[in-house]
């Protein structure tokens, strides 16, 4: 069943940034290389690297890190130097240390990026501040009371998450690698912790 959601999902996203794609640029060809224009025939629209052209930008990552399997969608606005600032969703799946072998953390966040080259590979700076909610259910309920002891005070773990990385962008690509952090609480002392743990993500922007 998990595999078949995550499929789903996946190619419910697909879709999405291929009709977003076709419907906002188009690749043509110059004496030197493709160039990147945008159908809207916005000023400043012909670039090499898309941050420095102002206008939306959207994009759907991949990544393994606080979870071993993170779907992200994050949209947002490019300033035209560089600059990108987004808000973003998600979803974090089987997170080690849960009471649900199967587990579905949903996520929110904003994004801040610098990508430092006009140029079609780039390197850039990115960080990411959200919060997470893990919904318990009766399974998961009673899981933290055999592991923690009986008490009417457990709820849902809420908490944040916080993110810092480099990376590389190549035209509609971005591959990303950083540090990151995340707390729940689910009440009566109970606490989860991932301090100081590595991630790596694949974004496809459009």
């Amino acid at each position: 069943m998990f595999k078949n959601i995550f499929l789903s999902v996946l190619s419910v996203f697909l879709l999405l940034t291929n009709a977003a794609v076709n419907s906002s640029y188009a690749i043509v060809k110059s004496d030197d290389d493709d160039v990147i224009i945008n159908k809207s025939g916005a000023a400043g629209a012909q670039t090499p690297n898309r941050y420095y052209a102002k206008g939306y930008e959207g994009a759907v990552e991949i990544g393994l890190g606080q979870a071993p399997l993170e779907l992200m969608t994050v949209h947002g606005y490019r300033f035209g130097n560089g600059l990108y600032t987004g808000l973003g969703a998600g979803m974090l799946w089987s997170m080690p240390q849960n009471f649900d072998p199967n587990d579905i953390v949903p996520v929110a966040f904003g994004d801040i990026k610098y990508s430092f080259l006009n140029s079609k590979f780039s390197p850039f700076v990115l960080a990411r501040f959200g919060a997470q909610a893990d919904f318990l259910n009766d399974t998961k309920l009673e899981n933290l009371r055999h592991l923690h002891g009986e008490s009417d005070g457990y709820h849902s773990g809420v908490g944040y998450f916080a993110r810092l990385g480099v990376g590389v962008d190549y035209k509609w690509l971005s591959l990303g690698a950083g540090c990151g952090s995340g707390i729940r609480w689910y009440g009566d002392g109970v606490t989860y912790r991932r301090l100081a743990y590595p991630y790596v993500t694949l974004s496809f922007r459009f």
